[in-house]
């Protein structure tokens, strides 16, 4: 029973930090990946409805 609680603990914080780090990353990741969309999706959506619609 003794044995079981310390292995429980170190799984235990392996996760959190193992979410962390992903929670963290997607932080970074996500906005950059939402402002290279962004600056690169406008330009050829505002070409594109510029000559359908000129």
């Amino acid at each position: 029973m003794k044995d079981e609680k310390p292995n429980k603990e170190p799984i235990i914080l392996d996760v959190d930090a193992g979410t962390l780090v992903m929670v963290l990353s997607l932080l970074i990741l996500v906005p950059l990946l939402l402002s290279g969309f962004l600056r690169i999706s406008p330009h050829p959506l505002y070409l594109c409805h510029d000559r359908s619609h000129p």
